[in-house]
């Protein structure tokens, strides 16, 4: 027998996943298209490590009565995806096991974009008959497993830097602290998607002041506050960053922002550094793929064209990065443009390393859609953490 587990976050896409707990039920036993229970689980329900839902699934691969691998569908936005996996990590239960899938919720998804899952956005599963569940059923007994890697990013800064982000709740700037109430001098995630330094994640950070149950006025929102970012000051990421490392004794510089340095490749203007590790950034772009680029001076023939030769894959245990010179440039790209310039493409891990810069200096950064300000930065890390199967 196979059996799917649904882990729901009820607050995604406006509420409109909690339509998963309207009728009640926990299990359902299907015949087509192939033979399978279906239990239902929220996310929201028990404290982190000690969840029913997986709890229930450990207990299931336990007793190995189970076909294959036990397929997980994680219904909600990107950052349920991360909250499944941690959970999963959390609970002691063995990810070799599983296969992920996820039904989106909400408006970027760029998880479910890049898997071409987008399609079930907002799904009612119980409307008509329970037409739209057996559809994601029938989506996931047709689809093809696939790798997906995960990479730990780990940002300290100096000490007398500190973290802050937006509460969801008062939609106040608040400092973010340690377990004993220090301003906290490190920071650690684990990306999935995309993380950023600079004027996209300060238009996020604007977008989660204002952020509403509503899709299409989070739309306009997002929209708006680019539109505003376009009038600021620019931010200037080679402003900040000192210059960037790889391999596993940081012994190779893959560019440094010193002008007229003649040694090493150089990032000249650049309001945004994103590292991707999934063709789809900020609700859709393609922006590794769409250009043809190279955003570095001072580069050899050689590295311009192997870095022109690589194309973007998941689950091949490698990052790409682009710049953008502007915003607009961000913007022009929801058309295609191709406006991103490629940086780099490796498998790491990488040492970002910050300039000293003023105290009252904000760095914006994002981790999968996630925003924050960091003052004071002195460097980031990152490294390959795991990889798991997913459903495309």
């Amino acid at each position: 027998m196979e059996y799917i587990y649904f882990f729901v976050n009820p607050a995604s896409g406006g509420k409109r996943a909690a339509n998963f707990f309207e009728p009640d039920v926990k299990e359902l036993h299907f015949s087509k298209p192939t033979p399978c229970i279906v239990r239902i689980y929220s996310l929201v329900e028990g404290e982190s490590g000690n969840k029913p839902g997986f709890i229930n699934l450990k207990g299931l691969l336990d007793s190995k009565v189970h076909d294959g691998d036990v397929k997980v569908i994680i219904c909600g936005g990107d950052g349920s995806v991360m909250w499944v996996v941690n959970e999963v990590a959390a609970h002691g239960i063995d990810d070799e096991q599983l296969v992920f899938a996820v039904v989106p919720y909400g408006t970027g998804n760029d998880f479910a974009r890049a898997l071409h899952w987008n399609d079930f956005n907002g799904l009612m599963p119980f409307a008509s008959n329970l037409t739209p569940l057996r559809q994601v059923l029938e989506r996931a007994s047709q689809a093809t497993v696939v790798s997906h890697d995960f990479w730990h990013i780990m940002l300290t800064v100096e000490p007398e830097g500190s973290f802050n982000k937006i509460n969801s709740k008062s939609r106040v700037k608040e400092t973010l602290l340690d377990k004993e109430g220090n301003e906290r001098q490190m920071m650690e995630f684990m990306m999935g998607n995309y993380f950023s330094f600079g004027v996209d994640a300060r238009i996020g950070r604007g977008f989660d002041r204002k952020r509403s149950n509503s899709r299409f006025i989070n739309k306009m929102i997002y929209i708006t506050q680019g539109m505003k970012n376009s009038l600021k000051r620019a931010v200037r990421v080679d402003k900040q960053i000192d210059k960037v490392l790889s391999g596993e004794s940081f012994s190779t510089t893959v560019f440094t922002t010193e002008a007229g340095n003649l040694d090493f490749p150089i990032l000249p203007v650049s309001s945004t550094l994103i590292a991707l590790n999934i063709p789809s950034y900020s609700a859709g772009i393609n922006a590794f793929e769409k250009t043809s680029r190279v955003g570095l001076t001072n580069l050899s023939q050689e590295e311009m064209t192997r870095l022109n030769n690589v194309s973007q894959e998941m689950g091949d245990g490698q990052l790409e990065f682009i710049a953008y010179k502007n915003a607009a440039q961000i913007a022009f790209d929801y058309c295609g443009a191709g406006l991103a310039r490629r940086i780099h493409a490796g498998h790491g891990p990488w040492k970002i390393i910050f300039k000293e810069l003023h105290p009252r200096e904000k760095v914006y950064f994002q981790v999968d859609g996630e925003f924050f300000v960091m003052h004071q930065p002195k460097e980031v890390v990152i490294r390959h953490a795991k990889t798991i199967k997913i459903l495309k």
